[in-house]
């Protein structure tokens, strides 16, 4: 408010009241400017609060719609989630059976194999039995071959001492010292056998 003017010397009623009249008019345009100033910033505030309203009214509506949005994206999802899962089951069991497959294959040729490997050995030691038996006889043989041949030359030899003993009996002026039992007359001369045997071989 203005101050209390009181008289002042050489100054009318009128002029002082006109001081004061001023002097209020203008107290009060400070006033309504600075009310206005308020104003305005209220005005600016409420505007702003007006349009925050107005965002927080749309998202409000577009909060339904987000989540519907976002309910669908994870229907999706689970949807793409559980077929993915579901082929990846279907291709790891295919895989299995698959791999089943091939280890019962695996397995039964081994078993084959296994069954000719063993056939096989028993072929061995079969022909290993066989070999030792044939050994056996053919060592068996040759011991008998070398009695039977040393038994041949002792009779021969002993064939032949018989006949020169019976010769000297029979014919007792004569000389019977060149006769030997590794001889043979061959062509009217006598031979040895190892020298027929060597002309035998050339020939």
């Amino acid at each position: 408010m203005v101050d209390y003017v009181g008289p002042v010397e050489s100054l009318d009623a009128s002029e002082i009241f006109l001081g004061w009249s001023l002097a209020t008019i203008h107290h009060w345009k400070e006033t309504m400017a600075k009310a206005n100033n308020k104003t305005k910033t209220m005005a600016a505030k409420l505007k702003s609060m007006k349009v925050e309203v107005g965002k927080t009214k749309e998202l409000k509506l577009e909060l339904p719609k987000s989540k519907e949005l976002v309910g669908k994206l994870q229907e999706d999802l689970d949807k793409h989630v559980r077929y993915s899962l579901n082929q990846q089951v279907k291709d790891i069991s295919a895989k299995v059976k698959e791999l089943t497959s091939e280890k019962k294959i695996v397995e039964e040729n081994l078993t084959t194999a296994k069954d000719k490997v063993a056939d096989l050995e028993k072929k061995i030691e079969d022909l290993k039995s066989e070999l030792r038996k044939k050994e056996e006889v053919k060592s068996t043989l040759t011991v008998k071959f070398d009695k039977a041949k040393r038994l041949i030359v002792l009779n021969h030899q002993e064939g032949f001492k018989k006949a020169q003993r019976q010769v000297k009996v029979l014919l007792p002026s004569s000389d019977f010292s060149q006769l030997d039992v590794n001889c043979d007359v061959v062509d009217g001369e006598i031979v040895r056998e190892s020298q027929l045997c060597f002309e035998s071989k050339g020939e």
